[in-house]
């Protein structure tokens, strides 16, 4: 979507926040965690209007929104649900660095890096 044309600020925080609304608002006790989902969005508004979407640029995308989304829940989830986080410190900022290195390699499937022409 972002090759195509510029979207405009705003798009992907609404791309995060309609489903996430609507998750959270099924269950009550997490509805702080929409916080977490807001947050991650303007992150990635803000890196798709600053970033340039190709090279290095398209790879810190990959590894920043998926960071910036798993650290945002937990940090809400500690502070607003901190009763309900049974996961020991190792394991969920293990779940975070590991969505930001599947982001990464998501990048690497979804734009792979252009091989040199050669010439015979």
């Amino acid at each position: 979507m972002a090759r195509r044309f510029d979207l405009p600020p705003g798009a992907l925080t609404l791309v995060f926040l309609f489903p996430g609304a609507i998750t959270f608002a099924t269950t009550p006790v997490a509805g702080p965690l929409v916080v977490s989902v807001l947050a991650a969005g303007l992150v990635a508004d803000l890196l798709v209007q600053t970033l340039p979407l190709s090279g290095p640029g398209i790879r810190l995308f990959g590894v920043a929104v998926p960071l910036s989304f798993g650290a945002a829940y937990f940090g809400v989830a500690v502070v607003a649900l901190g009763w309900l986080i049974t996961w020991t410190v190792h394991v969920w900022t293990g779940a975070v660095v590991l969505s930001a290195l599947a982001g990464l390699l998501l990048t690497y499937v979804a734009v792979p890096d252009t091989a040199p022409e050669v010439s015979v």
